[in-house]
């Protein structure tokens, strides 16, 4: 069980912004440790393991060709409403940091969540078997598609993901995940790993699924970019 972000202390090393300050002022911010034309793979080290948010996170990276990667930076407290603070990291098609968008909206009190703990790193280069046993530890078969979903976006260092389109990764339907990728030294070109947590007519998680596909291209090469 999950928190509310105000009981627990933040470790030393994350980074925590001031979203009272101005969006102009958390860009320049936020670009101090994600400079503008950095890759994809180092903004999201950056999100997943150093920056403090609220909630999941949000990834396109290796599903749609010019991606993004938001988090809820935090909140205002109010006593029915708060006024959040999103923040969007904006990627051309080569996955190189074009911009920064800050997004502010009201958003009912409550479901400021965060966990300090580590996010869990798969070991990408062990075998689909294991990788499954692995993950089997922390979304159970029966859980509900839910489960799935908030072990991606607050739990898992991952790439891309959650995603609805876990049929298009294996074939069947489910929550989907690109886990990352990694150099294949005996076939000499990058792996990157899907994952599709199957579900049943009732929304119960029946099956996990791992893919192997070479390359890094996105999932969806024509679709637009997430908004």
């Amino acid at each position: 069980m999950f928190l509310a972000a105000c009981t627990r202390a933040l470790p030393s090393d994350t980074i925590k912004i001031n979203t009272h300050q101005s969006d102009d002022a958390i860009r320049k911010e936020l670009f101090k440790y994600t400079p503008r034309g950095g890759h994809a793979d180092d903004v999201i080290e950056f999100v997943l393991s150093r920056l403090y948010h609220e909630d999941n996170c949000i990834s396109g990276v290796g599903i749609m060709p010019k991606p993004s990667t938001g988090v809820k930076l935090g909140h205002s407290f109010g006593f029915i409403s708060h006024e959040a603070t999103n923040a969007e990291w904006i990627f051309d098609v080569r996955l190189n940091l074009e911009d920064i968008k800050i997004t502010r909206y009201m958003t009912k009190a409550g479901g400021e969540d965060w966990d300090p703990r580590p996010r869990v790193r798969i070991d990408l280069r062990q075998s689909d078997g294991e990788i499954r046993k692995e993950l089997l530890k922390y979304v159970p078969l029966g859980s509900n598609i839910g489960v799935a979903h908030d072990f991606i976006g607050m739990r898992l260092f991952f790439q891309g993901g959650p995603s609805h389109y876990g049929e298009a990764l294996t074939g069947k339907p489910g929550v989907g995940a690109v886990l990352g990728h990694y150099f294949d030294k005996d076939t000499g070109v990058q792996k990157s790993v899907r994952v599709n947590w199957v579900h049943d007519e009732q929304s119960r998680i029946r099956e996990r699924e791992v893919r192997r596909v070479d390359g890094v291209a996105p999932l969806f090469p024509s679709w637009p970019k997430i908004n």
